[in-house]
């Protein structure tokens, strides 16, 4: 076995324990914003301040998961595909491992500060005894908000995901004609999804049929270019 398939092995265990640790990472999440999907996805504080007292440890054990996944755990999905793909062009392949290795550093950076920080701002927004000091707590969590959920989390992630996930279709494009077509339009609607949050979209819905198109769309020329 040379070190190409060690890393593939390697890739795929913590890629299956990563897609465990995220599962009950979202589900946590979920319930740490009051059952709330959207509320989650957005980080919307009033889901979460004065609610179940219980939020802020389902929010730190969300977010300390998060950080393993997708993120910590990827890193040896990155390495191996920057090896297997490197021949098909050196120069796509270090923009993609950069992307790639810049996507996991951006998001598991976001969900440590929100595993440490929003946990405690809840616990002091419950124990506030004014509303001036609830609202400052508030003010607070929402800033924590904004830069982990929105600039961290659905702008440069945005980049760096959908930059990853386009080079790594270009270099596929040769070999496998269905896979890489899908991913080269999930990694261009993945860019141009962090214009969504630029342009203050703040609907679930809306980010779902965005993806569903685009994977509608991917399918579509991938079907075509393998009939070819």
């Amino acid at each position: 076995m040379n070190d190409l398939d060690r890393l593939r092995r390697l890739a795929i265990v913590s890629g299956g324990l990563g897609m465990v640790i995220g599962a009950l990472a979202v589900v946590q999440f979920i319930v740490a914003f009051n059952g709330d999907p959207e509320a989650a996805f957005f980080g919307t504080p009033s889901a979460i301040l004065g609610g179940d007292p219980d939020s802020a440890a389902w929010l730190r054990r969300a977010a300390f998961g998060y950080m393993w996944f997708p993120y910590l755990l990827l890193a040896p999905l990155t390495l191996f595909l920057h090896r297997r793909l490197r021949a098909n062009g050196a120069w796509l392949a270090d923009i993609g491992v950069v992307a790639g290795l810049a996507f996991i550093f951006v998001g598991a950076c976001g969900a440590a500060i929100l595993a440490v920080a929003g946990p405690s701002l809840i616990e002091a927004y419950a124990a506030a005894a004014s509303a001036e000091q609830r609202a400052d707590i508030a003010t607070a969590f929402g800033l924590l908000r904004n830069v982990v959920f929105l600039a961290l989390w659905q702008v440069l992630e945005s980049i760096t995901l959908g930059t990853w996930i386009l080079t790594t279709g270009l270099l596929l494009l040769q070999e496998r004609r269905f896979s890489s077509s899908v991913l080269v339009v999930l990694g261009v609607a993945v860019l141009a999804s962090g214009g969504l949050t630029m342009l203050g979209v703040r609907s679930l819905l809306v980010i779902v049929v965005w993806f569903a198109v685009a994977a509608t769309i991917g399918i579509a020329w991938g079907l075509w270019r393998r009939a070819r």
